[in-house]
């Protein structure tokens, strides 16, 4: 892959609709060229009735997300496994999370 730069990008959002089998095979090298996405803190998972959500924060009040995944799914077992896909897919953006939290809205 060539190198990205893209200094100006703030925030990345990937929403699959109805899709819990997926594959991002150069996401991951994607993300380490773009320097909003360098060191994110917190991640935060949020599951509802109809969809489930993840969201990598670096400021530690956590209101300034810079990544998300979501995709609409109802069963709680794919929405599971959504988010084992997705944090599966992307090692580089865990090495630095020291805090996790897990809701439903």
């Amino acid at each position: 892959m060539s190198r990205i730069d893209l200094p100006a990008l703030r925030k990345i959002t990937l929403k699959l609709f109805n899709q819990i089998f997926f594959d991002l095979p150069h996401f991951s090298q994607f993300t380490r060229y773009l320097k909003a996405l360098e060191s994110p803190t917190q991640l935060r998972i949020i599951h509802s009735a109809v969809l489930v959500s993840i969201f990598f924060f670096r400021e530690a009040g956590g209101l300034n997300w810079i990544c998300s995944f979501e995709t609409s799914c109802e069963r709680l077992d794919w929405q599971l496994s959504f988010v084992a896909q997705i944090l599966g897919h992307i090692p580089p953006l865990l090495s630095r999370v020291v805090h996790v939290t897990i809701e439903t809205s």
